[in-house]
Order: C-alpha cells, then sequence, then structure tokens
C-alpha cells in the first residue's frame, strides 16, 4: 500500500487532480447482469469518477467531474446519468427497487437543499396554536390519572398529615 493511500484511506483517483470540483450523479446501468453493471462501474472508474454507492445490478451514485457525463452517457451500458432531482414522470414508469432508489436520490438532493418531503408543513398548525393540544393518553393511563385526581380532591382526615414541629 503507497503511503497516500495509508494517508488518504484510498479515497485518491489516480490521474485527478484532487482540486477539481466533483458532482454528486445517479447513474442507471442497462441490463440486469452483474458484467453489465460492472463495466459501468469499470467505465466511471477510467473516466476518473469516484463511486460512492453501488446498488446491483442497476444503480450507482458517484462522484463525477462535470465535464465526463457525455462520455459516460454514451456508454453501451449507461442508460442515465442525473445530477439534479429526478422527474415526477421518470419516476411513475421506475418500478420496484430502482423506484425506490429514484425517490432516496430525490429525498437527498432536498436534505441538501434543506428540505425533504417529509418538512412540508404548509398546511399544518403553528406549534403556539391555542388549539393544538396534546394528544389523549391510554384509557388504562386515564382511569389512573382521573383516581389520582379523585384522590387529591377528598377532604383530608384530621390528625394526618399536620406540620411538625421542632422543638
Amino acid at each position: 500500500m503507497t503511503r497516500i493511500k495509508k494517508l488518504t484511506g484510498g479515497n485518491v483517483v489516480p490521474g485527478r487532480s484532487q482540486n477539481k470540483p466533483m458532482q454528486e450523479a445517479f447513474i442507471l446501468v442497462k441490463g440486469n447482469t452483474m458484467q453489465e453493471f460492472e463495466r459501468a462501474m469499470a467505465a466511471i472508474e477510467e473516466s476518473h469518477g469516484r463511486i460512492l454507492h453501488s446498488y446491483p445490478p442497476n444503480v450507482i451514485t458517484a462522484l463525477l467531474e462535470p465535464g465526463i457525463t457525455g462520455d459516460l452517457r454514451g456508454r453501451a451500458v449507461i442508460e442515465s446519468i442525473d445530477m439534479d432531482e429526478i422527474s415526477d414522470e421518470r419516476l411513475k414508469k421506475a418500478t420496484g427497487e430502482i423506484r425506490m432508489a429514484m425517490v432516496t436520490w430525490n429525498d437527498h438532493l432536498k436534505t441538501r437543499k434543506g428540505k425533504t418531503s417529509r418538512d412540508d408543513t404548509s398546511g399544518a398548525l403553528s406549534w403556539g396554536d391555542p388549539s393544538r393540544l396534546p394528544p389523549d393518553p391510554p384509557p388504562h393511563i386515564q382511569e389512573r390519572l382521573r383516581r389520582r385526581e379523585r384522590e387529591m380532591e377528598r377532604p383530608k382526615k384530621p390528625g394526618k398529615n399536620k406540620p411538625r414541629r421542632n422543638d
């Protein structure tokens, strides 16, 4: 193992200046065989890209230099490369694991922008809204609370709970 790999954990891409900006990409691989998937991975690495995640046999996320996407799109094993959110139209056409990967990619990009599909509160109440009430506890807990409330309302018997004097 070289000294550079030891110092960087092996994240250096040979033949590439480490100062060039790289962009995350969602890459859809054509076909369903591991051979095609491995060819796609090799093509990315040959183009000085760095594979971040691989979901065989169809999806790869990688860091790519912006100028190499055209080269990769021309490869026979690459179906598509997306740097931005995947359109709703394409999401509707996709099925199974590929669709799930596309939705995850979109959520990842939305998270980077500071919002996710789970954060849509446009129609929600404000936390300061006076009509906002805590949820009701389960029935057995409610019964326990009511019992304790009744016990607290009962008049105290004389002689009990008198303050002590320290003489």
